[in-house]
């Protein structure tokens, strides 16, 4: 028998270049039921979790909702830290 290299199990999953995501800034292009200054941020944001178009929750939010825009160079003066899942709207 012979030993093979092989995937670990449990590595996580990787985007579609083989590599696992990195940490950005995403640009905050809407606030659930609120009004947002002009360039609001995430926090350090994985890129492989998020990505643009996404609505989601935030931390202090309850259940309130962010739209995610483009990955920017830097954090906005205001930022918020995405959490959970991602949904498509913000709550009804």
């Amino acid at each position: 028998m012979g030993c093979g290299m092989g995937i670990g199990i449990g590595w996580p999953a990787a985007s579609s270049q083989g590599t696992p995501g990195q940490m950005v800034y995403f640009e905050v292009l809407e606030l659930c039921g609120g009004a947002i200054e002009p360039g609001t941020t995430t926090a350090l944001t994985n890129n492989y979790t998020y990505r643009p178009g996404d609505y989601v929750e935030y931390r202090g939010g309850g259940t309130n909702r962010i739209l995610l825009g483009n990955e920017v160079p830097t954090k906005g003066e205001v930022a918020y830290e995405p959490i959970g899942p991602v949904y498509t709207s913000c709550p009804v």
